[in-house]
């Protein structure tokens, strides 16, 4: 089941947020990423985690705290989706995490380039006129056929430029205090705001990460037949935005992928963890209320969640 949902919402927000509540232009390309991993960690014992900002330190002088504090809070938004319990105590936490970050912008000479055009020419009609001894006779009309025939066009020149985030995330195990694992990927995007394009990749980067007690803890998808992840469309606000809705669900006709949570029986979801939105779903004792923003509009949904 984890891994059915968790490849499904990565196909979804990786390859298919094309226009829904302004999640467009987040990459144009399938994040690249390489893993390397300590093979003497014991991954399987890890359970909980802790974040680590750089910025301010000798490993982050020039870094900007709120990106990487906003980043940070996607990174641990997509742990905890993998099922890791997030603590803030670091010397506390089984694991911690750090990402390094940088965003580079390449452009590529297109020379001008030759093509070929079919243009049809349309058939016609002559007439020839037939004169005798005694003047007119006559005429006789023949119809040419049209035909298709080419001609040369040529393509001018142009610069095409794109986005390439890239981020490095670092784990670091408790018990030794070196690195466990480091995961690095980029992805070509056309949108400069690297805490839009980077989510998609930060979650390429985790899916690779071991995962634990995903079933257990994914407690919407057994109340109310439908799953979602915290997701941003403008870097600053944080909400629920939803991925796959199971067809049994209460709400399978009233609710789209993408769709946007704004409040849960009339509980604000912005900038929530998922963690914490989890909470506030398994509080729900019968009926449910969920609050939508679906492009510039925004309605209540109403109904009765799973026993």
């Amino acid at each position: 089941m984890r891994k059915f949902l968790i490849l499904g919402l990565v196909c979804l927000f990786l390859c298919g947020c094309a226009t829904m509540n302004n999640y467009s232009n987040l990459m144009y390309s399938e994040p690249i990423v390489q893993v390397n991993k300590d093979p003497d960690v014991k991954f399987s014992d890890y359970r909980t985690f802790a974040t680590m900002p750089l910025a301010g330190t000798e490993f982050g002088k020039d870094v900007d705290r709120i990106v990487e504090k906003q980043l940070l809070f996607v990174v641990r938004n997509w742990l905890e989706y993998e099922g890791y319990d997030y603590i803030k105590d670091i010397k506390e936490a089984d694991f911690t995490v750090a990402i390094s970050f940088k965003q580079e912008y390449k452009t590529v000479e297109i020379p001008p380039r030759m093509i070929s055009l079919p243009i049809f020419n349309a058939g016609w009609t002559s007439t020839s006129y037939i004169n005798g001894s005694r003047g007119y006779i006559g005429s006789v009309s023949t119809y040419n056929p049209g035909y298709w025939t080419y001609q040369p066009y040529t393509i001018p020149g142009e610069t095409i430029g794109s986005f390439y985030p890239i981020i490095a995330m670092h784990i670091f195990d408790k018990k030794s205090g070196n690195s466990a694992w480091e995961g690095i990927g980029t992805l070509r995007s056309d949108n400069h705001d690297i805490r839009l394009s980077s989510q998609m990749l930060i979650s390429k980067i985790i899916s690779q990460f071991p995962s634990v007690d995903y079933d257990k803890k994914c407690i919407e998808w057994k109340k109310l037949g439908f799953n979602f992840v915290i997701m941003t469309n403008n870097g600053n606000d944080f909400y629920p935005s939803i991925g796959i809705v199971w067809e049994k669900s209460p709400v399978s006709q009233k609710l789209k992928r993408y769709d946007i949570i704004t409040k849960i029986n009339g509980v604000d979801t912005l900038n929530k963890p998922l963690s914490e939105v989890r909470k506030i779903i398994e509080g729900i004792e019968d009926k449910t209320s969920l609050t939508i923003r679906r492009m510039k509009e925004e309605f209540v949904v109403e109904f009765q969640c799973f026993k």
